[in-house]
């Protein structure tokens, strides 16, 4: 039923946003056809990202090496940078008036932890709370690790108005955005003789889709440098979708098995901001190529963590690309 609910809100939607826009759509490809003063702009960049939350616990490890003194440690997941990939393709009239799709996607998974109760005996290593399952290693001999697994990817497609004033040139955009981010955690207990004796595998989806707006300036440094800068809101309605499967005592001959499915309805606002710098190389032949780098960051609310508690989810980090107008 929530999946019906969402495709007729995510259909309503985008048949709103085309019936609104159908008109200047339509004058951007008639112009392009009538004047054959469109240009065409395509691009591709390497992003290279790291993941940063507001807090993602993986294992917690306590001790009791007094009887009055009780030592807690709380290790969270740590993700690398990791590249991804980010194209689009736009075409736009004389007039400064465009159409653009873009398309990012982002992969990665955590650096693996594993832990061992202190060999005093008093020491425990913990998980995250999943319900009344519980994998926690309790003696020395046991062993507990953890990873996280982490992947997101939006796609955007918009109206767009170049407007210029000297050195400076603006460009307002509008349009749908669609998002995705799927994460999980493993969880993995054995034994003194190394074998499997508890296991959890949580996994968690959120998607959603709405509208999106974003403000880009730049400005000319040289005849073939400038600086850009751009800032973008998008405010996302979908579903969010959560699985558990998890197994306790596997290595006795008779397991208890847990499955548990959840849904929820899900509001998700994603900010972008974008500083860079852009530099434009020789003509070849009907083609502008530019090169661009710089820093960029996306922050996506409420989220949840790998885990499944609250939290937030930032991207930090780096890109260098191409773009050519032709």
């Amino acid at each position: 039923m929530r999946s019906v609910t969402l495709f007729l809100t995510s259909s309503l939607v985008v048949t709103c946003f085309l019936s609104s826009s159908s008109t200047l759509a339509q004058d951007v490809l008639d112009s392009s056809v009538a004047k054959s003063t469109a240009s065409w702009r395509a691009g591709f960049d390497v992003v290279l990202a790291k993941p940063l939350y507001s807090s993602n616990p993986a294992l917690t490890s306590s001790i009791q090496p007094q009887p009055q003194q009780f030592s807690i440690e709380h290790h969270e997941f740590d993700f690398d940078f990791t590249s991804s990939p980010q194209v689009w393709l736009a075409v736009e009239t004389i007039e400064g008036f465009g159409i653009r799709t873009t398309w990012w996607q982002f992969a990665s998974q955590s650096n693996s932890l594993s832990l061992q109760p202190a060999n005093s005996g008093f020491g425990r290593v913990e998980h995250p709370s999943f319900g009344n399952v519980d994998i926690s290693a309790i003696t020395p001999t046991e062993r507990m690790s953890a990873d996280a697994e982490l992947e997101a990817y939006r796609i955007d497609l918009e109206l767009m108005r170049r407007v210029q004033f000297g050195s400076t040139e603006l460009l307002f955009s509008g349009g749908l955005r669609f998002a995705s981010l799927e994460q999980r955690y493993l969880a993995h207990l054995y034994s003194h003789t190394n074998t499997l004796a508890g296991a959890i595998d949580f996994q968690q989806d959120v998607r959603g889709i709405g509208p999106t707006m974003a403000l880009a300036t730049s400005r000319s440094l040289t005849d073939r440098w400038q600086w850009d800068a751009a800032l973008r809101g998008s405010l996302l309605v979908g579903e969010g979708e959560e699985l558990l499967r998890a197994g306790e005592d596997l290595d006795f001959p008779n397991p208890q098995r847990t499955d548990q499915v959840g849904y929820r309805d899900q509001l998700l606002p994603i900010a972008d901001i974008r500083l860079g710098t852009t530099y434009a190389l020789p003509e070849f032949g009907p083609i502008e190529p530019m090169i661009r780098g710089g820093w960029e960051t996306s922050w996506w609310g409420d989220v949840g963590n790998s885990s499944g508690g609250p939290g937030d989810l930032g991207f930090v980090g780096f890109y260098l690309g191409f773009e050519g107008r032709f």
